[in-house]
């Protein structure tokens, strides 16, 4: 069906990530979770990823 579930990415990866660029968890969560598994695209209309340069935000 090309459904895959993945793990989330662990909690120390997300408080770097809100640390680093000010992120909320959950943002952060979803980032270092698609960084985990090397997607290299984020698609968002999230105002709040604006400075994150570690993926390439998609609007």
């Amino acid at each position: 069906m090309g459904i895959v579930i993945v793990t989330d990415a662990r909690w120390d990866a997300v408080g770097e990530l809100v640390s680093g660029y000010g992120l909320l968890p959950h943002d952060a969560r979803i980032l270092a979770t698609a960084l985990k598994y090397n997607c290299d695209k984020l698609a968002t209309l999230d105002e709040d990823f604006k400075n994150v340069d570690l993926i390439e935000i998609m609007p």
